[in-house]
């Protein structure tokens, strides 16, 4: 295959493989072949003439231009298509035909699809390599006006195209903060197009978001000058007025950020979204909400500080912990900006009116017990078109501007002993850092590694959490130290005197959340401590009996966790909160219980009809999904005796270990279940039933995980309880299982004497 290659921009070059194509017969000749470049579809030859030759008649035209194809067909022949009637070039499965221009539409065209994907800025970044210059630059164009007027027409066109393209990039890298890329391609712009207002006022911003306000304002003065000189006018209000804001910036105070004492732990992933998120023209209002001590407010400070130079006029940080009405917030604003308020008028009123022109970024902290106050965001926004706000809070602002942020703890592995690579999670990181400034001398070691990262399983990677918790590392070994939070979560706790009061403690900041619930809010919070792993729906209203605006409520001040998958958690160091609050109400706090045991049992009871029919893999996954609350339901039943849900439970949970797995685990928590209830057997012939059942699924799992001895020991204490029972289905089962241990024991007429007796007893 051979290639053409021809570049419109820039000038007019041919060639073939890399070589200069042979000398065309005229320039004619060459501009024909840029003309079907251009437009790839057939021409006529009456039109090519005309386009060429308009000052000449038809028939000197048309003999002209067949001395052109005449010389096509010498040197050009694979690559033209010459008819009795037309031209094109023809791009087939012997040649190639690569030409720039089409190739910077086409790039633009695709770009344009997927913008503003980086995709799309890399492809727009490719296309803007193609024009080195304008389309024919220095070409001349004798004997036709036409062809001179087609030339002009697509030079302006794909001129235009550059040039939207590139003020495309550079706002999409001044909303990136890419300001160094930003400005060299406002450069190249302003040589192309040096009148261009728009392309100045783009560099103006990006000189003085990247900190070269001078810079900025001395561009102002070129666009000023080049105006003045070449057109006779002054630059546009909206120029003139970014000229007053940058030059305001100059001599104003731009930041209030606290000094900030403590690094900056395993948030890149959150900060970069905040960044992106702030950054977007259609972003005004950023929320980052999460539980107390989950780090809102040193992401806040990172993002805020990230950003100091962005805003022309400022970041400033208003904590609002110690406001306690929303008449406050007015106020609390206005003494964090550099400014002084005199006028006879409301302090809303002069706020809105010194921030109206103003571009500033307010970082609101802490607006969780004013958020009936949040109204006046929204007359910021209003009013103030180049302000922006980022707030942190426990629970939504329920503004239609708002844009959401949901913090969660920081990683920490999901395995029970061994971590692997633990330099992967941020929240065994911060613990080891933390520690390290208490005992200098502390490392992370095989040992004390499993005991740190259940400690941020407890606490669920909530960084306060995490720091109170590595406090204790100068008294305590990690071991001892997990011991003592799983017993008394109030041992999460400081005596710091610059930790504000609601944080010297996780309980304290639990507390705090405690306050803000209603009563009916309180109550279903504090039954959820029955759960364990994650719960649905279903399970959340037969258990707490609560409504679906209490769970929405409890989810959106963090205290739930919605998962992907549409199911509910409650991170344990909560549910460990939950509990204490649950047994100050005793009877809610059995009800709960016996409720909770009582739906577990009823739904493995539902799943037995699947569990013996084809349909049983549904079963099982149901039953996997909830096997953590399924556990501790059972064992709560066995606990109180509850024999009526144990009756309800055993027969799937039974099944679901036979097909699923481990047997071992099955096995354990029948053992136990047995155990604890050998020394309370009941005496109604039900429980009998119920217990006898118990026995023969313990025998039955023994039997699968290949302990013969046992299977028969338990089966024939089956038989018994059975017979005491009078349940013949029962004793008929566990002869089944007894008769197939004596057959893997060899022990065939005792296993063909039992077999026949269940059969006698199944007939009955």
């Amino acid at each position: 295959m051979t290639t053409l290659n021809i570049q419109l921009f820039g000038g007019l070059t041919i060639t073939q493989d890399g070589e200069p194509i042979p000398k065309l017969i005229s320039r004619k000749a060459d501009l024909l072949l840029a003309y079907l470049a251009q437009d790839p579809r057939p021409h006529s030859r009456e039109s090519l003439a005309t386009l060429l030759w308009d000052d000449r008649s038809q028939k000197q035209a048309m003999s002209n231009l067949r001395t052109i194809i005449t010389s096509l067909r010498k040197h050009m022949e694979p690559y033209v298509a010459i008819t009795r009637k037309t031209l094109a070039l023809e791009d087939n499965e012997w040649v190639d035909i690569w030409v720039d221009t089409a190739i910077f539409q086409q790039e633009l065209a695709a770009a344009e699809e997927k913008w503003p994907s980086p995709t799309a800025v890399i492809q727009i970044e490719e296309a803007l390599e193609l024009y080195v210059g304008d389309f024919l630059e220095g070409v001349l164009v004798s004997d036709s006006i036409e062809l001179e007027d087609w030339i002009q027409f697509t030079r302006e066109q794909l001129r235009q195209q550059a040039v939207d393209a590139r003020q495309g990039l550079i706002t999409y890298y001044l909303h990136q903060g890419e300001y160094s890329t930003g400005i060299r391609h406002a450069a190249i712009l302003l040589e192309i197009d040096p009148w261009n207002e728009e392309a100045h006022r783009q560099m103006m911003q990006l000189l003085a978001r990247s900190g070269q306000r001078q810079a900025a304002l001395a561009q102002y003065e070129t666009c000023e000058r080049l105006l003045d000189e070449e057109l006779g006018i002054p630059p546009e209000p909206e120029t003139t007025e970014l000229y007053e804001k940058i030059q305001t910036a100059v001599t104003a105070s731009t930041s209030n950020l606290p000094a900030i004492a403590t690094t900056f732990v395993g948030r890149e992933r959150e900060l970069n979204l905040c960044l992106t998120q702030l950054n977007d023209p259609e972003c005004r209002l950023l929320t980052i909400v999460g539980l107390g001590g989950m780090g809102k407010t040193r992401l806040a400070l990172q993002v805020a500080a990230a950003l100091q130079s962005t805003f022309l006029n400022g970041v400033f940080f208003v904590p609002l912990a110690a406001v306690t009405s929303p008449d406050g917030i007015a106020t609390a604003v206005a003494e964090a900006l550099p400014v002084s308020f005199h006028d006879k008028a409301s302090t809303e009123t002069q706020l809105l009116n010194y921030l109206r022109n103003k571009e500033t970024l307010l970082v609101l902290d802490n607006f969780e017990q004013l958020v009936t106050g949040a109204n006046l965001i929204n007359k910021i926004l209003q009013q103030a078109p180049d302000v922006k706000v980022l707030a942190t809070s426990r629970l939504s602002l329920n503004l239609k501007a708002e844009w959401l942020l949901e913090l969660d703890g920081l990683p920490y592995s999901s395995e029970a002993t061994a971590v692997d690579q633990p330099e992967q999670y941020a929240a065994i990181h911060l613990f080891e850092q933390r520690a390290r400034v208490i005992a200098p001398d502390f490392t992370l070691s095989p040992e004390n590694l499993p005991s740190v990262n259940r400690i941020c399983q407890i606490v669920h990677g909530i960084p306060l959490g995490i720091e109170l918790a590595a406090a204790w590392i100068r008294l305590l070994p990690v071991a001892e130290l997990l011991q003592q939070i799983e017993q008394n979560l109030d041992l999460l706790a400081t005596t710091m005197r610059d930790v504000p009061e609601r944080q010297r403690s996780l309980t304290a900041v639990f507390d705090y959340v405690w306050s803000l619930l209603s009563e009916d809010e309180q109550q279903v919070f504090a039954q959820l401590s029955v759960f364990r792993g994650s719960f649905d729906l279903e399970a959340f209203r037969a258990i707490t009996k609560g409504s679906p605006w209490s769970l929405a409520a409890l989810v959106e001040k963090s205290l739930l966790h919605r998962e992907a998958n549409g199911r509910y958690s409650l991170i344990e160091a909560l549910r460990l909160y939950a509990i204490t609050k649950l047994t100050e109400m005793p009877d809610m706090q059995a009800q709960a219980q016996a409720d909770y045991s009582h739906y577990y049992a009823d739904l493995l009871h539902k799943q037995e009809p699947q569990l013996i029919s084809r349909t049983a893999q549904t079963a099982l996954n149901l039953i996997q999904h909830n096997l953590d609350n399924i556990h501790s339901a059972w064992n709560d039943a066995v606990s109180n005796r509850r024999w009526g849900d144990l009756a309800l439970a055993q027969e799937s949970l039974a099944l679901y270990y036979i097909y699923r797995g481990p047997y071992q685990e099955g096995l354990t928590l029948l053992a136990t279940a047995v155990d604890q209830l050998t020394p309370y057997q009941p005496d109604n012939p039900a429980d009998i039933s119920t217990f006898g059942q118990l026995h023969k699924n313990y025998a039955r799992l023994a039997l699968f995980n290949g302990d013969y001895q046992t299977a028969v020991d338990h089966a024939q204490i089956a038989i018994s309880l059975a017979k005491d029972a009078e349940q013949q289905r029962l004793e008929s089962s566990a002869r089944i299982i007894w008769s197939i241990a004596l057959t893997n024991q060899a022990k065939y007429d005792a296993a063909i004497e039992h077999l026949t007796t269940a059969h006698t007893l199944a007939e009955a």
